[in-house]
């Protein structure tokens, strides 16, 4: 009787042990709780305890901390993105702006047909231009949203670069290019959107006149499951540029942004593309910028 009794007592001091080991891991969780926080600090929860069910709250607990962590610092690189994109935007609809203030009173003070000719041509020029970056700007963030959807049909696509390449045919004679197009004779029809298409090839030849010299050349093959586009420019000897970056927003291999570029036409390129289930990349080869396209039959 002696015997059970001193055991009962011992079993009560292990559980009295255990429960006050408890309380004070329980308590210093809260402390690191309250440290969290009012810190914000990036140090895990510390238990002192290898019981299951506290390993358990530890590990649940700091899983919470890194999902918190992860969305904050997303938070901050889109808060920081959105901070660059209102500065960019500012940038490029300004530079255009402040050019047409400057015509406009040039325009109304000159004397001759010559002249005023001369300088509507240049003011309509900066509207397309404006024209091009709003439009360019619209696509983009409709992309952005995630439940933004293309419609879809099939569509000729042989036709449809041939027109393309005609709609571009004055603004190559009058830059001089005498642009290499090899075209299947027969009829490929792909499933997208032939829109988002048009928009895809006129960026990727838009970004090649900008920042070409005087060779552009566009090669559609069919292949076994899909349809092969390679467009290929040689390089102004002012490119100098990041291959790696060309699909970014905003980016332009010439750092001083002039009016001519929005930096969004292969980043929308790429987005359109991938809407349509497709591939892009870019490549440097033998001196020359070239860009591939594939799409499925």
């Amino acid at each position: 009787m002696k015997i059970a009794f001193i055991i009962l007592i011992a079993a009560f001091a292990l559980l009295l042990i255990e429960y006050v080991r408890y309380r004070r891991q329980v308590a210093e969780i809260c402390r690191q709780l309250a440290f969290h926080h009012d810190e914000e600090t990036n140090i895990d929860i510390r238990i002192n305890m290898s019981r299951k069910e506290i390993v358990r709250l530890r590990d649940r607990l700091n899983d919470i901390f890194e999902d918190n962590r992860k969305s904050r610092a997303s938070y901050i690189a889109q808060e920081t993105r959105t901070k660059e994109l209102i500065a960019d935007v500012s940038h490029d609809i300004r530079t255009p702006l402040t050019s047409l203030d400057g015509y406009f009173s040039l325009l109304r003070d000159a004397d001759s047909p010559e002249e005023r000719g001369r300088y509507i041509e240049i003011i309509t020029g900066r509207l397309n231009i404006l024209r091009d970056l709003l439009e360019q700007l619209f696509t983009y963030a409709k992309l952005q949203n995630g439940s933004y959807k293309l419609e879809f049909d099939r569509f000729d696509c042989t036709q449809t670069m041939c027109e393309i390449m005609l709609s571009f045919y004055e603004e190559f004679r009058t830059r001089g290019i005498n642009p290499r197009i090899e075209l299947p004779e027969e009829e490929c029809l792909i499933y997208g959107n032939k829109t988002a298409f048009v928009r895809i090839v006129n960026n990727i030849l838009r970004n090649a006149i900008i920042h070409g010299r005087d060779s552009i050349s566009a090669t559609m093959r069919p292949t076994e499951n899909g349809v092969e586009f390679i467009f290929r420019n040689n390089l102004s000897d002012s490119w100098q540029g990041d291959i790696d970056k060309v699909f970014e927003r905003f980016y332009t291999a010439d750092k001083s942004r002039t009016d001519h570029s929005s930096g969004l036409g292969l980043p929308v390129a790429k987005k359109l593309t991938e809407a349509m289930n497709g591939k892009i990349s870019a490549e440097i080869t033998d001196g020359d910028f070239v860009i591939k396209l594939e799409f499925l039959r």
